[in-house]
């Protein structure tokens, strides 16, 4: 059976469902994948790859009909979630979407491939599912821009009413008692200015900020309660794996604390280590605080610098973004 788009659809929703190798070989496991015949290293979106074309391959569909039953277990990830389950239904009733490798207005594929019509034009696809644009405006709504006495900056919500943005921005408590948060901060189709929505800040409830101890004193991060009723913005998922050299990576922002804004372009992972993230993607005064997505719509770093910056691996001076590795905020998270 060819790969068609409910495969990739799957693809992307898994990866981010199970980001973790741990996670994607237990879940090949349970479904009885012979998971020596997958490779489970790498990106996440490239291993749940691995394991769908794997059991694609193997046993037509009836694989993929197992693994997605696994998934949707009342103890998994998957329970209720209704693109898998909708996908699962489907499969079952032998019903699939368009094949990948179906021919196009009659011209059978391997003309193309015969006279090197269709190419990859670098080392990894920049292809994504149309799906792809309305994840990140869901996500989106979770972005705030952030208006302080000393100025203004970008910020994100994680759950519990917790806002994270940096320390630079939010400094202290007294800054953040005075600091107000605005959703919806952006231009509508028609060029026009929305109405946003604003609340306060509650750090007498929750507050930790990177310079309050000397174990993360350089990451540059605050975290603190938003007060109201902010479920109807949603949250944004952190990574569980760190963003790898080469990776692309998006960012949501609110540039010179201007109207919400997405840089796509030149978007790529060019240093990483275990604190920081460096990336090509476009970021002004007034980006700080902003999420960095992965091409799953996962938070892999708090942008928080930009310029003249040292390479994690040749420490020469070079001129990049720069963000805290989201692997750093999520052991932050573990200590309010």
């Amino acid at each position: 059976m060819d790969w068609n788009n409910d495969l990739t659809t799957l693809n992307y929703h898994l990866a981010q469902l199970y980001s973790s190798r741990e996670e994607a070989y237990r879940v090949a496991t349970n479904a009885k994948f012979n998971t020596i015949m997958i490779e489970f290293d790498g990106r996440s979106i490239t291993r749940w790859f691995n394991i769908l074309d794997y059991a694609r391959k193997t046993s037509s569909w009836n694989r993929i009909i197992t693994l997605l039953e696994e998934i949707t277990k009342s103890n998994e990830l998957g329970a209720c979630d209704e693109l898998v389950e909708g996908i699962l239904d489907n499969f079952r009733k032998g019903q699939f979407s368009i094949s990948s490798s179906k021919t196009i207005a009659g011209t059978p594929k391997k003309v193309d491939e015969e006279r090197g019509l269709e190419k990859l034009m670098g080392p990894k696809s920049n292809l994504l599912p149309i799906s792809f644009l309305d994840q990140g405006v869901q996500c989106a709504r979770a972005v705030v821009r952030i208006v302080t006495p000393e100025g203004l900056g970008s910020g994100f919500l994680v759950g519990d009413n917790l806002l994270i943005t940096n320390n630079h921005v939010l400094r202290n408590r007294e800054i953040a008692k005075q600091a107000k948060i605005q959703f919806n901060y952006q231009k509508t189709l028609q060029g026009l200015d929305t109405i946003f929505e604003e609340f306060s800040l509650d750090p007498t409830t929750a507050f930790l900020t990177s310079t309050d101890t000397l174990a993360t004193k350089d990451f540059d991060f605050t975290i603190v309660k938003v007060r109201g009723d902010i479920a109807q913005f949603g949250t944004l998922p952190l990574s569980k794996v760190s963003a790898q050299k080469g990776d692309f990576v998006n960012i949501i922002q609110h540039p010179s604390g201007g109207p919400k804004q997405i840089a796509l372009y030149n978007n790529i992972v060019t240093g990483v280590d275990e604190t920081v993230v460096q990336y090509l993607t476009d970021t002004l005064p007034g980006s700080s605080g902003s999420p960095v997505f992965n091409s799953t719509w996962e938070v892999v770093a708090l942008h928080h610098a930009g310029g003249n910056l040292v390479d994690p691996a040749s420490k020469q001076t070079v001129f990049r973004n720069e963000g805290i590795n989201s692997l750093r905020i999520q052991e932050a998270l573990q200590r309010l």
